[in-house]
């Protein structure tokens, strides 16, 4: 009996032997495995961490290059403009935006022969017709996009004088464009055209056309006036390409 016992003991403590062992092997082996794992997220976090230091330091060299630009702007501003408008001119730069925005829609078209009738209803569709002909040499819809159309200014009683130029008012700005564009582009232009400009507008034009006369005459004829983004500057003439001839980038005869 106690041989026996003995014998289970030593049976059952083998038994437990070879499970501990198996269960030592396991958990090395799942401890190796994710020591191998950590290895591989410190390699990482390491390769993260330096990219994160290297755009840390451009980022860092980058602001300080745009605080520089923005105080060197700002010196510039505090020796040269003046002060940023307040009150009124607020008022004016939002009423200037509103009438721009309003004459979008318009084009102006100059040395347009007057009416020889004499009714002013008779008049006005005279000239309504004339200028829908006109626009249909360009394209043949544009003449259906026209809302109305209306002379500036009084007319000559002696009728020698030069003809009024006449608005015409377009169903969208992008017609108006469109219709400026094409006929800069006609060879020669069917209409002498340009945008309905804001009196603001026609000084800052006329400032250029200046300063151009005065570039002219220090010998430097290799500039003109050309529209870049819908605001006219002075440029080289080796800049214009396809822009026609003594015609602004938004079709409006360059007046000297």
């Amino acid at each position: 009996m106690k041989k026996e016992m003995k014998e289970d003991s030593l049976s059952l403590r083998k038994e437990l032997k070879d499970e501990a062992e198996s269960t030592r092997r396991d958990f090395g082996a799942l401890i190796a495995g994710l020591s191998s794992k950590i290895d591989n997220c410190l390699e990482k976090y390491d390769v993260l961490s330096a990219q994160v230091v290297s755009l840390k330091g451009d980022m860092d060299s980058r602001f300080k290059n745009l605080e520089k630009r923005i105080a060197d702007l700002e010196s510039s501003d505090r020796a040269s403009v003046a002060p940023a408008p307040r009150g009124r001119d607020l008022e004016m730069v939002a009423a200037e935006l509103e009438e721009r925005r309003r004459r979008a829609s318009n084009i102006i078209v100059y040395d347009f022969p007057e009416s020889t009738l004499t009714n002013s209803m008779a008049i006005l569709a005279d000239d309504l017709c004339r200028v829908k002909q006109s626009l249909d040499q360009l394209r043949p819809h544009f003449s259906g996009l026209v809302q109305r159309i209306s002379r500036i200014g009084r007319a000559s009683a002696s009728g020698g004088e030069k003809p009024r130029p006449i608005m015409v008012v377009f169903d969208s700005p992008a017609t108006a464009t469109n219709v400026l564009v094409a006929n800069r582009s006609s060879q020669p232009p069917v209409l002498s055209a340009a945008s309905d400009r804001t009196h603001a507008q026609r000084d800052y034009l006329r400032s250029l056309r200046e300063e151009l006369r005065r570039i002219n005459e220090e010998g430097k004829t290799n500039h003109t006036i050309k529209y870049i983004g819908g605001v006219p500057s002075i440029v080289p003439s080796t800049e214009i390409s396809r822009d026609v001839p003594g015609f602004s980038k938004n079709g409006g005869p360059l007046r000297r």
